[in-house]
């Protein structure tokens, strides 16, 4: 916040019920930091005028309700031939890659009277080069311009256009893996017969993290299924049954009962786990199977 006379450093907005303590590494401000519960001070130019490099403002905040401490802390740098320079850092976002991520840094930016400020987003090329609204305090990163898994920053620069302030927001990103969907055709519930042909398709489970016109194939080796099927009884899951024969780590799983072998007629569930990348998603099916032979429907995704 700057209003020609001072210079504000301010904690980021904070639930109530909590306590402040701001210190700083300069000895001549340190009368300045002596109270606590104090969101905001304020420090005039005058007192940094003959101070050198980097000043580092810590502040502790306590939440005094539940007893837990941790730190934030912003700097500032002051350059006489340039005038005064605020770097600091906003506290980390954790967002996903298939979300659009907004930036909001107007409460963390110097508010000026009459002047001009021009402002600009900088970072890495591929997501600075998507940002939506570039040109002021709030921008927005569309859908999967970041990467899953990943950290990084943006960063909005500003300068006031009359008198040389200028300053460096820093926005940690924390891009966090989203989740494996599974996905079972035809929904949670069918009718069979207990001769006749059952088909379970999983193949159209998806990745969260991958754009849907690029998602990799379920056939693809970083995917893994694993098919169980349990007896239901009063609608829980009961003891684990090889409802059908063979592999049960595809995609795609089908049986056929005749007359010699058919389906033990009752209530099951069938379910898939879809695994990728250490990430895993479940879905699951209720199979009612009656005496003899159930037309089937086929559904098409």
């Amino acid at each position: 916040m700057l209003d020609g006379v001072d210079e504000a450093v301010t904690s980021p907005d904070i639930t109530p019920d909590v306590r402040y303590r701001w210190w700083s590494t300069a000895p001549d401000l340190a009368d300045i930091f002596h109270e606590n519960g104090n969101r905001t001070v304020l420090v005039g130019f005058s007192r940094l005028a003959n101070i050198t490099g980097p000043i580092t403002f810590h502040l502790s905040i306590i939440y005094t309700t539940s007893h837990v401490y941790s730190d934030s802390q912003s700097s500032v740098v002051y350059n006489a031939a340039r005038g005064h320079t605020i770097t600091y850092e906003a506290p980390t976002v954790e967002t996903y890659a298939f979300i659009a991520t907004v930036l909001n840094a107007t409460r963390f930016v110097p508010a000026c009277r009459a002047a001009t400020v021009h402002y600009r987003w900088v970072g890495d090329s591929v997501v600075v080069n998507q940002i939506q609204g570039s040109g002021s305090t709030v921008c927005s990163i569309p859908q999967y311009a970041l990467t899953a898994g990943t950290v990084t920053s943006v960063v909005l620069e500003w300068e006031v256009a009359r008198g040389g302030f200028a300053g460096r927001l820093t926005f940690p990103l924390k891009v966090l893996w989203g989740p494996i969907n599974a996905l079972i055709a035809g929904g949670e519930r069918r009718s069979i017969g207990a001769l006749g042909r059952l088909v379970l398709d999983a193949s159209h489970s998806y990745d969260q993290d991958e754009r849907p016109d690029l998602r990799t194939a379920t056939t693809d080796p970083s995917w893994q299924f694993v098919w169980t099927f349990c007896a239901m009884s009063d609608g829980f899951c009961g003891s684990e049954l090889e409802l059908l024969p063979g592999d049960l780590t595809s995609p795609i799983v089908e049986g056929n009962a005749t007359s010699d072998n058919p389906f033990p007629v009752g209530t099951y569930r069938a379910m898939v786990t879809v695994t990728r990348y250490g990430r895993s998603g479940t879905a699951y099916v209720d199979l009612e199977v009656h005496e003899g032979y159930v037309p089937g429907v086929t559904i098409n995704w």
